[in-house]
Protein backbone atom coordinates (compact mmCIF):
# COMPACT_ATOMS: atom_id res chain seq x y z
CA UNK A 1 0.00 0.00 0.00
CA UNK A 2 1.35 3.30 -1.02
CA UNK A 3 1.51 6.08 1.83
CA UNK A 4 -0.36 9.41 1.73
CA UNK A 5 2.95 11.18 1.32
CA UNK A 6 3.69 8.98 -1.74
CA UNK A 7 0.52 10.16 -4.05
CA UNK A 8 1.38 13.21 -5.69
CA UNK A 9 -1.69 15.95 -4.60
CA UNK A 10 -3.06 13.34 -2.34
CA UNK A 11 -2.11 15.14 1.20
CA UNK A 12 -3.53 18.74 -0.71
CA UNK A 13 -6.73 16.82 -1.15
CA UNK A 14 -6.78 15.61 2.08
CA UNK A 15 -5.43 19.44 3.34
CA UNK A 16 -8.56 20.87 1.48
CA UNK A 17 -11.03 18.32 2.61
CA UNK A 18 -10.22 18.92 6.38
CA UNK A 19 -10.63 22.49 5.95
CA UNK A 20 -13.94 22.18 4.32
CA UNK A 21 -15.17 20.02 6.31
CA UNK A 22 -14.31 22.14 9.60
CA UNK A 23 -16.18 25.19 7.86
CA UNK A 24 -19.20 22.46 7.47
CA UNK A 25 -18.91 21.83 10.83
CA UNK A 26 -18.66 24.67 12.10
CA UNK A 27 -21.82 26.21 10.57
CA UNK A 28 -23.44 23.17 11.45
CA UNK A 29 -22.49 23.88 15.44
CA UNK A 30 -23.75 27.40 14.67
CA UNK A 31 -26.91 26.20 13.38
CA UNK A 32 -27.57 23.38 16.24
CA UNK A 33 -26.57 26.96 18.98
CA UNK A 34 -28.95 29.42 17.57
CA UNK A 35 -31.66 27.02 17.27
CA UNK A 36 -31.78 25.57 21.05
CA UNK A 37 -30.82 29.10 22.47
CA UNK A 38 -33.25 30.89 20.48
CA UNK A 39 -35.80 30.82 22.97
CA UNK A 40 -33.46 31.60 25.90
CA UNK A 41 -31.69 34.30 24.26
CA UNK A 42 -33.73 36.48 22.23
CA UNK A 43 -30.84 39.07 21.10
CA UNK A 44 -27.81 36.66 19.85
CA UNK A 45 -29.62 36.22 16.53
CA UNK A 46 -27.46 35.07 13.90
CA UNK A 47 -23.99 35.55 16.01
CA UNK A 48 -22.77 31.80 16.58
CA UNK A 49 -23.08 32.29 12.15
CA UNK A 50 -20.54 35.11 12.66
CA UNK A 51 -18.32 33.02 14.47
CA UNK A 52 -18.11 30.30 12.74
CA UNK A 53 -17.47 32.38 9.34
CA UNK A 54 -14.23 33.68 11.44
CA UNK A 55 -13.40 30.97 12.47
CA UNK A 56 -13.14 28.95 9.35
CA UNK A 57 -11.31 31.89 7.75
CA UNK A 58 -9.02 31.96 10.19
CA UNK A 59 -8.32 28.42 10.78
CA UNK A 60 -9.10 26.92 7.23
CA UNK A 61 -8.27 30.07 5.21
CA UNK A 62 -9.96 32.12 2.62
CA UNK A 63 -12.02 29.31 0.68
CA UNK A 64 -13.18 27.67 3.92
CA UNK A 65 -14.20 30.93 4.82
CA UNK A 66 -16.40 31.94 1.80
CA UNK A 67 -17.93 27.95 2.33
CA UNK A 68 -18.72 29.15 5.32
CA UNK A 69 -20.01 32.62 4.27
CA UNK A 70 -22.80 30.46 1.96
CA UNK A 71 -23.08 27.25 4.32
CA UNK A 72 -24.37 30.64 7.11
CA UNK A 73 -26.20 32.60 4.72
CA UNK A 74 -28.81 29.59 3.27
CA UNK A 75 -28.78 27.71 7.22
CA UNK A 76 -29.84 31.15 8.40
CA UNK A 77 -32.56 31.46 5.29
CA UNK A 78 -34.22 28.33 5.71
CA UNK A 79 -33.75 28.15 9.92
CA UNK A 80 -35.71 31.87 9.51
CA UNK A 81 -38.15 30.71 6.93
CA UNK A 82 -39.11 27.08 9.02
CA UNK A 83 -39.11 29.34 12.16
CA UNK A 84 -42.65 31.12 10.84
CA UNK A 85 -43.55 28.64 8.90
CA UNK A 86 -47.26 27.23 11.25
CA UNK A 87 -47.12 23.86 11.74
CA UNK A 88 -51.17 23.23 10.92
CA UNK A 89 -52.72 25.71 8.67
CA UNK A 90 -56.53 25.20 8.14
CA UNK A 91 -57.48 24.68 4.53
CA UNK A 92 -60.11 26.53 3.02
CA UNK A 93 -62.74 23.68 2.84
CA UNK A 94 -61.90 22.79 6.53
CA UNK A 95 -63.85 26.05 6.79
CA UNK A 96 -66.57 25.91 4.61
CA UNK A 97 -69.56 24.16 5.66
Amino acid sequence: MSRLENIPGARRSASVILRCGLAVALVAAALGLTSLLQNIVSTAGYLFFYVAVVASAWFGGKWAGWLAVVCSALSALTFSRLRFIPLCEPTVHARIH
